[in-house]
């Protein structure tokens, strides 16, 4: 059986049509009996958990592999990670892309870790395009965090507990008034000599990319919750080759 971890009831419904039309039997875990209602009739477990209940929910209901859909639910993510970890049962969260990355991104999609190993190899700087928690959970893993740069919409005056959160050198928040948009991206990528422009699709994506495409550097898309997944995935196709996989 597939345990899908979800936070609504909509969202749990659309993924488990999905299921049933590959024939896969499954449980959903939903927050709440409002989401539940919102559900419908299926097979369903109401609560959150700690890390003793998710593996004991494990255990009874012979669960072989966890599909975590939960757009929000990041404390639920670690307690399903660490339950899996120690009934050696795999897991993955799904991650979808935003629509403009979907029209407009290709190729690998990177973890934190796979991030912070491209930034370690550059010969010049990262600017991250991200939130405070990607950033810092990026800045956590390279070897020197003075080679990335990350900015931030400028107020009447710095606000370094704002700086703080990306766990970076205050050297390294720049201020502008407009952080958007292609001319503002290309000020930035010169002034720093950035190698690498890394986006978590909390900004807006497109003028990243023309400037980065424009200046000849890579751009790497990642995740902006600051969690590094066991595995993830980015569409459906790619999430359900792995169901099917570990159902063999």
């Amino acid at each position: 059986m597939i345990l899908v971890l979800s936070g609504s009831g909509s969202e749990a419904r659309a993924f488990s049509a999905l299921l049933e039309k590959e024939g896969m039997e499954h449980l959903c875990v939903l927050p709440s009996l409002q989401e539940a209602a919102a559900f419908g009739c299926g097979n369903v477990v109401v609560g959150r958990f700690g890390s003793r209940e998710m593996e004991q929910l494990l255990k009874e209901e012979k669960v072989w592999g966890v599909a975590d859909v939960d757009a929000d639910g990041i404390a639920m993510s670690e307690v399903a990670m660490t339950a899996c970890e120690n009934l050696e049962i795999p897991y993955i969260k799904y991650l979808p892309l935003p629509n403009t990355a979907r029209e407009l991104v290709t190729g690998t999609v990177g973890s934190y870790k796979e991030v912070a190993e491209g930034i370690d190899c550059l010969s010049g700087s990262a600017i991250l395009y991200t939130t405070p928690a990607a950033a810092m959970a990026i800045a956590k893993r390279v070897k020197s965090p003075e080679k990335l740069y990350a900015p931030i919409l400028r107020g009447s005056s710095f606000d370094v507990e704002k700086a703080l959160e990306y766990g970076l050198p205050l050297l390294n928040i720049l201020e502008a008034d407009s952080p958007e948009g292609l001319e503002s991206v290309t000020d930035l990528i010169q002034k720093v000599g950035a190698r690498l422009l890394v986006c978590d699709g909390s900004w807006e994506l497109p003028d990243k990319l023309a400037a980065a495409e424009a200046a000849k550097i890579p751009l790497v898309l990642t995740h902006k919750t600051g969690i590094e997944y066991t595995h993830t995935a980015w569409n459906n196709e790619a999430l359900f080759r792995a169901l099917r996989g570990w159902g063999k």
